[in-house]
């Protein structure tokens, strides 16, 4: 025996060496699918034919019993048993079963009686699925057949359905309900190959059979449908072979590590400045919007079918009686979903395209279009021509759809997936799939905009109003249509080259001389359009505390009108990034600069004086809340720029905690949780060192924490005032109390020279991403104006212990470090660093700085 299974798996891996090896664009999917299921099949029968197994059935589930084994597919079996099977049977399977484990052939498998089999059915939608598909293999056929009558007989074909509906509903929702992720999964995202899966296994429940003619003969999808669904189907299935070779495993993601790799072995090529992966990804794209599209109306058309069912009706009869509520003399609506009068009128008058999606927009209740409407509409989409968008009546309704305070986005996503959208804006065509190569953006610029969009919209609804109060207050001093133009035209000149912000103004005024927009709206969008990241920038890179910097934004932005706009924008736009980017630091420095811009401007709308005094105005402002002596104190030692750099709540509490302790000999140390929890407040106070700033980042490294933010500040006596905003991440299963007090306790030894610590060397793992979307570091060490201190600016991949590793260069070359500006966008950062030394650097010590910087975070 153990000869024949050395040579049951020389005979696997020769099947699967001939079967990669085969695996080329021209091959067929499904052809060489097929080869390598009967190889398998053979190798399996003949393993099984070797044992004396005679009361039991071997049968293929799965992919395995459709026939559509991957390079590196699961093979999995069911073994049915007689309710009493002898001890002889049992043995004998367990022996079969390790023998494919010892060729190689990782199977899975269940031993189960026809009994068992359908009562676990009955339950679990997964299991009544893979009966669906068996495929007989060897052993007692009766078994077989009497399994099929029974799944026939006891599944209910309406139980089954809302089932898969629910599973695929789930599915869809663990992939943010779009097919535009920038790393999809081949099989499981919305419109990949389970989408295809699940029509299948729907049509044949209802029609006993799986083969794609009862699907084409059934009510639920057109001719054209499903051919469009078998050449997609076979499309995905060979890039689906194509990545489990390139991933040399069973691997479905197409991560970044494999797109090019994957590319290239599917035959694109890189063309211009568009590369060979994002031609295949937009290839992909395409596939899955498609899939995407006729589930929705084969979605749609499987409910009617349940509904006709609940009713005793067939399915013609029930779709004669249903439109029952006319909309006007265009539309009828039944449960929701929107229908044609009369479809043939469409086709001499393209504009009833224009005005279905306003019917949807402003009738209460209606959700969606019927299959037949999708369907009409999707077939004539290209009666949506260039001198059709140039009509006066057509430019009007699509900008109404803007101005209708109603679905906005859900109108315009119907346009989207239905292909209007990019006929109607021809430039928003060019993006629509169009990939991101950075390291924040998880979706495409089509999808992206889109997420925009409808978080801008999310600020107008008020059951939405407690998740961001700012926004949905501001809102309604705007026009929102206005903003929705603006989020529609930010990203719209992606992928092209050049600043996508200045060239996507010069369509933004396109688009205002075809649609005669208002001067001032156009005034307005292009202003949006262009500084759309303008805020963003400011609240993460530069100094809040600093007038300077208020004015020079304020100064940008002009208007509280333009104000109000970009900061609703800027927080629509980081949100619908990805979901990992947006977090309560972030909101606290945008609401920050827009509070403090917006005091600026007002003052000046008012005619009052502005920059004149401000400095030592605000600094009185903030002492008046500290109480005597602590007040004093504080502002004997520290100096003005502290007090601009801190808000009220966080002088008050400094000059509590220092009291009759700013000539302490020890240092001092705090932590306290922050009332938005957004992270744990850091003080520290002592003589200032040199390396009293590596000594601090090497503790939070040992610890592990990540920095958010750090204020840097020297006192009028040689001592320092350091405050950090710790990452409270990392704390979530830990009681935060325990974790200050023990952290108080800790770096109070360490900085006093009582207790030594090993600092963990940073580790340099980089994510897929970071991988895929290098970022060369950028170091940039130059005077300020006064030639007092010097700016170190850092732009470079997030990584643990990178602070840290700044400190420690810094520290050999005695330099101090006065104020710290960290900001994290995804997964990179840019901080910038003001730092100070007793001489001055000359060009060549600077030079060797910043190389060794970079060197330092370069590994």
């Amino acid at each position: 025996m153990n000869i024949e299974l050395s040579t049951f798996k020389s005979e696997l891996t020769q099947a699967r060496s001939t079967f990669c090896g085969s695996w080329k664009k021209e091959t067929r999917a499904l052809s060489n699918m097929l080869r390598y299921t009967k190889k398998i099949d053979e190798i399996i029968k003949n393993i099984w034919g070797n044992f004396s197994i005679n009361e039991a059935c071997l049968v293929a589930v799965g992919g395995y019993g459709r026939g559509e084994l991957a390079p590196f597919s699961d093979i999995d079996l069911l073994i049915l048993t007689y309710d009493n099977a002898s001890n002889n049977s049992i043995d004998a399977i367990s022996t079969f079963v390790s023998s494919l484990w010892d060729i190689g052939l990782e199977a899975g498998q269940s031993v189960r009686t026809i009994k068992e089999s359908i009562k676990l059915a009955q339950t679990d939608s997964t299991v009544s699925t893979n009966l669906l598909e068996i495929r007989y293999l060897s052993g007692e056929k009766d078994l077989f057949y009497q399994l099929q009558k029974e799944r026939r007989n006891k599944i209910d074909s309406e139980a089954f359905t809302r089932a898969k509906l629910l599973e695929l509903q789930k599915r869809h929702a663990r992939y943010r309900n779009t097919p535009y992720n920038l790393e999809p999964n081949i099989k499981e995202s919305p419109g990949g190959l389970r989408d295809i899966q699940t029509i299948k296994w729907i049509c044949a429940q209802f029609y006993t059979s799986v083969n794609w003619q009862k699907t084409l003969a059934s009510e639920l999808l057109t001719d054209e449908e499903t051919n469009q669904l078998k050449r997609h189907e076979a499309k995905l299935k060979t890039l689906r072979g194509h990545l489990h070779i390139s991933a040399g495993r069973c691997e479905d993601r197409l991560i970044f590590d494999l797109q090019t790799k994957v590319a290239t072995t599917f035959g694109f090529t890189t063309e211009g400045n568009r590369r060979a992966s994002e031609r295949l990804m937009q290839s992909y794209f395409n596939s899955a919007k498609v899939v995407y599209q006729i589930l929705e109306m084969f979605l749609a058309s499987i409910e009617l079918k349940l509904l006709a069912k609940n009713n005793d009706l067939k399915f013609d009869q029930f779709k004669k009686k249903l439109w029952i509520h006319r909309v006007n003399t265009d539309f009828l609506e039944f449960r929701g979903l929107l229908d044609f009068e009369n479809k043939e009128k469409l086709q001499k008058d393209p504009f009833l395209i224009l005005q279905c999606f306003r019917v949807l927009q402003e009738t209460p209740g209606v959700s969606g279009f019927s299959p037949e409407t999708t369907r009409v509409i999707w077939n004539n989409r290209k009666l949506i021509s260039d001198n059709f968008v140039k009509k006066e009546n057509v430019k009007k309704e699509f900008l109404n759809i803007f101005k209708r305070e109603q679905k906005v986005i859900q109108t315009l996503s119907l346009m989207h997936r239905l292909g209007i959208l990019g006929r109607m804006l021809p430039v928003f065509r060019k993006i629509v799939g169009q990939m991101q190569h950075d390291l924040f953006h998880v979706y495409t610029v089509d999808q992206h905009t889109l997420q925009v969009m409808a978080n801008l919209e999310r600020f107008t609804k008020i059951e939405h109003a407690h998740e961001f109060p700012l926004c949905s207050e501001l809102i309604t001093l705007v026009r929102p249509y206005q903003l929705y133009l603006a989020a529609l035209f930010h990203d719209i000149a992606k992928g092209r080259g050049g600043d996508h912000s200045v060239l996507g103004e010069i369509e933004v005024k396109k688009f205002a001389g075809l649609y005669d927009l208002e001067a001032r709206e156009t005034e307005l969008i292009c202003f949006l359009v262009r500084e759309h990241l303008a805020m963003s920038s400011v609240a993460q890179k530069q100094d809040l505390d600093d007038p300077c910097t208020i004015t020079r934004f304020a100064e940008k932005v002009l208007s509280r009108e333009n104000l109000i706009n970009l900061y609703l924008l800027t927080v629509a736009d980081i949100r619908g990034t990805s979901p990992q980017v947006w977090n309560n630091w972030k909101a606290k420095l945008l609401a920050s600069l827009f509070y403090k811009t917006n005091r600026y401007l007002l003052k000046k709308e008012q005619g009052e004086e502005v920059l004149s005094g401000h400095a030592q105005a605000e600094k009185n402002r903030k002492l008046d809340n500290v109480n005597g002596h602590a007040g004093e104190e504080i502002k004997k030692y520290l100096n003005l720029s502290y007090f601009l750099r801190h808000d009220i709540e966080e002088i008050v509490w400094h000059s509590e905690l220092l009291y009759k302790n700013y000539l302490t000999e020890k240092y001092i140390v705090f932590f306290k949780t922050t009332d938005d929890s957004i992270g744990l407040k850091v003080v520290v106070y002592g003589k200032d060192r040199e390396d009293l700033f590596a000594d601090i980042l090497g503790y939070f490294q040992y610890r592990g924490f990540g920095i958010l933010d750090a204020k840097l500040n020297t006192t009028n006596h040689g001592y320092v005032l350091d405050t950090f905003l710790i990452d409270q991440s990392v704390m979530l299963n830990e009681d935060i109390l325990r974790v200050q007090k023990a952290c108080e306790c800790e770096l109070v030894q360490i900085l006093n020279n009582e207790r030594k610590i090993s600092v963990p060397e940073p580790t340099n793992k980089l994510s897929r991403r970071q991988k895929n979307f290098p970022l060369t570091p950028r170091i940039e060490l130059t005077p300020d104006e006064k030639e007092e201190f010097y700016i170190l600016s850092i732009t470079s991949t997030d990584n643990p212990g990178l602070l840290y590793k700044v400190a420690s260069v810094l520290t050999s070359h005695k330099i101090s470090i006065h104020s710290a500006k960290i900001s994290t966008l995804g997964e990179k950062v840019e901080d910038v660093f003001l730092v100070k030394r007793e001489k001055l650097l000359s060009e060549i010590e600077t030079i060797n700085i910043e190389t060794e910087l970079m060197k330092n975070l370069s590994t």
